[in-house]
């Protein structure tokens, strides 16, 4: 496998990665808020909090597997910088 067709596999991955987290997010939101306004408010919020758990944790899945695919392929520089933006976008949801 070259070294271009290696970079595009990820970023197919990683814009899956993306796609998903983001359908994900937005099916709990769109559902959460329906069944708050239609029914029982208790199951409709723990929707929307899941949806923004989701919506809020995706950036870093996409980041975290970068870092797999940098060490993948022995790119440690890369693996560096990757896991230090992870750590900072760890600690910017937990401060949140």
């Amino acid at each position: 496998m070259t070294d271009r067709e290696d970079t595009r596999g990820i970023e197919r991955t990683l814009g899956r990665v993306l796609t998903a987290g983001t359908r994900v997010s937005t099916a709990c939101l769109a559902l959460g808020l329906l069944l708050t306004w239609f029914a029982t408010a208790g199951a409709g919020t723990l929707l929307l909090h899941a949806g923004i758990v989701v919506l809020m944790a995706t950036p870093a899945l996409r980041v975290a597997v970068s870092v797999g695919a940098f060490a993948r392929r022995r790119d440690w520089w890369l693996v560096l910088c990757a896991l230090l933006v992870l750590v900072l976008l760890i600690t910017g949801i937990l401060a949140a």
